[in-house]
């Protein structure tokens, strides 16, 4: 739900870049003078679909090993919170392959879907039905 309210029209980012940018998952930038510069906290965009990508994104490393893979290689060498980062980036970039081809999800990064998942969602709060009500 919140993907779509913040999102609004997708066909107003012309390319995938511009739709992270606006997601917030991509470093600021401070220039001036022909000197380039990164900022690490990034105002500019929209901080619920930030949000919701960084949640998404562990949720997906927690339960789908081709996304697994990506967070072990890149926290190994960047640290936690640039792998969530990034992981959050590649699956604003599948939303917005998607949207903008109305495709459905094909799998992240060329591995294919699993058939069937071990999580099945919703899940219940408490399996044992309630009696006496």
């Amino acid at each position: 739900m919140t993907f779509d309210t913040e999102i609004g029209d997708i066909h107003r980012f012309p390319t995938d870049k511009q739709f992270v940018s606006y997601c917030r998952l991509v470093p600021g930038s401070n220039n001036s003078g022909g000197k380039l510069r990164h900022k690490s906290a990034n105002k500019d965009g929209n901080a619920y679909l930030k949000a919701a990508f960084m949640q998404a994104a562990v949720s997906a490393y927690s339960r789908y090993e081709p996304v697994r893979k990506l967070y072990r290689k890149v926290k190994k060498r960047s640290g936690r919170y640039v792998a969530r980062t990034v992981v959050a980036k590649e699956l604003a970039r599948i939303v917005w392959f998607m949207l903008t081809r109305d495709e459905p999800y094909g799998g992240f990064k060329g591995q294919p879907t699993p058939e069937k998942s071990r999580f099945a969602w919703p899940q219940p709060i408490n399996p044992e039905p309630r009696q006496g009500l």
